[in-house]
């Protein structure tokens, strides 16, 4: 056996590529090795989500990251009756709106004030050799809090002194301003 040397007995081609994608390298045999042809696909996965963030509101949250070129990325939900997560959508952007989520398996709104955990990953479909193949960076999660309902004031009392405001308290609210 002997160690065969790029440029003498065979040449290299193809896509040289640093983004998340699958590229073909060909390799072209020379000389006595004339005829001698391969092909092999190589793959750049997506790297870890970068910048990944969440701002809510009341009834919804916007997790937003750092866009990586060619990917998709999946968003899931903890459901936290389950202990599991859950696949609550997709973007091809930099954000996703998440209004709605699995809650002891069921799909539920987001509701106000509460704790939510969000993760979400790139990831790429290509066909190879007429199959689907799909490649996943890692997840990267992140944790926010709904805001609490701006309550809606249901009686107004003056007097020459004062001002009286009376609303539904929320009781997972602990104090007003």
């Amino acid at each position: 056996s002997i160690a065969l040397t790029k440029g003498t007995h065979y040449t290299v081609s193809g896509q040289s590529a640093t983004k998340p994608g699958a590229y073909v390298v060909k390799i072209t045999g020379i000389g006595v090795y004339s005829g001698v042809n391969a092909s092999a696909v190589y793959y750049i996965d997506p790297a870890t989500l970068s910048n990944v963030k969440a701002s809510s509101r009341y009834n919804y949250s916007t997790i937003s990251w750092r866009t990586q070129p060619n990917c998709t990325y999946g968003v899931y939900a903890y459901d936290s009756a389950k202990k599991t997560w859950r696949y609550i959508g997709k973007s091809t952007g930099s954000s996703f709106k998440a209004t709605k989520l699995y809650y002891n398996g069921k799909s539920v709104y987001l509701g106000a004030n509460k704790n939510y955990s969000f993760k979400v990953r790139a990831y790429y479909q290509v066909s190879v050799n007429g199959k689907t193949v799909t490649r996943y960076g890692a997840y990267k999660q992140v944790n926010t809090r709904t805001v609490p309902k701006t309550p809606a004031i249901s009686k107004f009392t003056k007097t020459r002194t004062s001002l009286t405001a009376k609303w539904k308290r929320d009781t997972a609210v602990t104090g007003y301003q």
